[in-house]
């Protein structure tokens, strides 16, 4: 019984925010590309991560399903620098990595407008990598562009320029 409540309580979010993504999808019907197609993009994306993440649960669930007896429970939480040295290391005690983007979000939206978008964002974006707890230049640096990028898409597809460009 408790697997399958797990696999629920494991599955809800990603159903709320498809449940949402659906609503925002048909709100934005019958609007110009101009205007809808970002937000389009994002919840195309969103809606991967969801399918994703449901896959995950999935998994999670039949191999606990299909292992002989219940599976052992510890105190212990294993985190991804556990699980794999080189995997991504979101670890940490409670809060911490939630506070840490809040901070550097904070931050971030505080030097747009001095320093200008492609410079803010990649410092934003390596910054926020080394902080939480990312070592290897690959991972960073390829974070770094893909923000980059992500602001250059945005600013000449919509022609919508941020604050602070040309400074």
């Amino acid at each position: 019984m408790s697997k399958t409540r797990n696999l629920a309580i494991g599955l809800l979010i990603p159903v709320m925010v498809a449940v949402y993504l659906v609503l925002f999808w048909r709100n934005t019907a019958g609007r110009t590309l101009a205007s809808v197609g970002f937000p389009r993009l994002l919840i195309l994306i969103l809606a991967l991560l969801i399918v994703v993440q449901t896959v995950q649960e999935l998994r999670g669930h039949a191999a606990t399903s299909s292992s002989e007896g219940e599976p052992v429970e510890t105190d212990e939480v294993a985190t991804p620098a556990a699980i794999s040295p080189d995997g991504p290391p979101l670890s940490g005690e409670g809060a911490r990595p939630m506070v840490t983007v809040a901070a550097f979000l904070a931050a971030y939206v505080f030097i747009l407008p001095w320093i200008g978008a492609y410079p803010s964002t990649a410092l934003f974006a390596g910054t926020l990598s080394i902080a939480l707890g990312y070592r290897r230049p690959l991972p960073i640096v390829v974070s770094v562009v893909v923000c980059v990028v992500t602001v250059a898409i945005f600013i000449q597809t919509f022609n919508l320029p941020l604050v602070g460009i040309g400074r």
